[in-house]
């Protein structure tokens, strides 16, 4: 089932661009290009729910901090949080996981380009090895790269394999020099063209878990994981390239190159730091607005207010009518009156005497005495 679902798809497109380049090397890089672009809503997917990851950073981290060493119920609560905000965490994994088995169908249509590339059936195959003198079908263990040598061998002597009648003349054939190296053999430790192939699969891995960790914000228990993929994937890479023909290592480099410059693009149109710091702002916002409002609830309860009542608005006194002329004609005479009065009150009071004032004047009793006479 895996044939007709990946195997034989795939083997297909890889043939088109083989032919469209004319070279097994160039279309191989077509192919791996084609393979992203397939795979771009995947990677979309993922950056979609790192940016929605940043956006909870904050709530995510005051829900730990609040936990404490409760883990299982810290990842409980960060789990409903991410349900609550449509946030998948396998999201993250998934192009990773979607590329696991194209990888896997890769390897067996590199090893095997005869059946999936060319399209030959098996007793063709045979009859090829027989024809060319190799005799690798037959042997006791089998070759993984059996095919890889018959196609070698098919493309140096495609005519007479045509005159013979085992193939048709318009057969698909190919070879697998590139750049001074043939991508159908496995790289060693010799210091020749093929040592490159790991280089560059273990180089590009490096880079591309680099610029991913620099590029989305870690948490504490991510930091780690990070550290260790950034030197995890490298060795791995080279590890592929030197246990598998070349092609296979130039694929997974070429690849890991083309997931790194996806990564800057989308980086580019949502960024993870940015959205982080608009998320710790608005956090912030929350947070003092919060703080203001429980100010001014105590700053009213201090009043004898309920909780959640407002204080009284404060009624300004009514500013009077404007008077007419006459009325205030009469307003001044009232004024004028009060003011004469209270002048003769005062002018009266001058000529009372102080008893208690030693420096008036003396009585003049004569006058007085002549007055009682009289």
């Amino acid at each position: 089932m895996t044939d007709w679902l990946l195997n034989f798809p795939l083997g297909t497109l890889l043939g088109w661009f083989i032919d469209q380049f004319n070279s097994y090397g160039w279309g191989l890089l077509g192919f791996t290009v084609a393979i992203k672009i397939i795979l771009l809503p995947l990677g979309l997917l993922q950056q979609r729910s790192t940016i929605n990851q940043m956006k909870v950073r904050p709530q995510e981290e005051a829900i730990r901090k609040q936990c404490g060493a409760d883990k299982m119920r810290a990842n409980l609560e960060v789990s409903n949080l991410y349900k609550e905000n449509g946030i998948s965490a396998a999201a993250g994994c998934l192009p990773m996981l979607v590329q696991l088995p194209i990888l896997f169908s890769l390897y067996k249509i590199i090893r095997m380009p005869l059946t999936y590339v060319v399209k030959l059936s098996a007793s063709q195959i045979s009859a090829l090895d027989a024809a060319l003198g190799l005799n690798l079908l037959t042997a006791e263990r089998v070759s993984h790269t059996a095919e890889i040598t018959i196609a070698e061998a098919l493309f140096s002597n495609l005519p007479a394999m045509v005159d013979a009648g085992l193939v048709e003349p318009g057969i698909r054939t190919f070879s697998y020099n590139f750049l001074g190296m043939n991508l159908a053999e496995h790289p060693s430790l010799a210091f020749n063209m093929l040592l490159l192939v790991p280089i560059f699969s273990g180089l590009t891995a490096f880079l591309q878990s680099w610029y991913q960790m620099k590029s989305v914000p870690s948490t504490a228990a991510t930091e780690r994981m990070q550290i260790q993929m950034l030197f995890t994937m490298p060795i791995v890479s080279v590890w592929i390239a030197f246990t598998m023909p070349s092609g296979m290592g130039l694929y997974w480099g070429f690849s890991s190159l083309l997931m790194m410059f996806q990564s800057m693009l989308l980086n580019a149109i949502w960024n993870p730091k940015k959205t982080l710091a608009a998320a710790y702002a608005a956090q912030e916002a929350k947070e003092e607005l919060a703080k203001q409002e429980r100010l001014a609830r105590r700053k009213a309860n201090l009043g004898g207010l309920k909780a959640g009542q407002q204080p009284p608005e404060e009624q300004q006194p009514a500013s009077p009518p404007p008077m007419s002329p006459q009325v205030e004609a009469q307003m001044q005479a009232m004024k004028e009156r009060k003011r004469k009065n209270y002048a003769k009150v005062l002018g009266f009071r001058d000529h009372i005497p102080d008893p208690i004032d030693h420096d008036l004047p003396p009585v003049d009793k004569s006058a007085k005495g002549g007055d009682e006479e009289e």
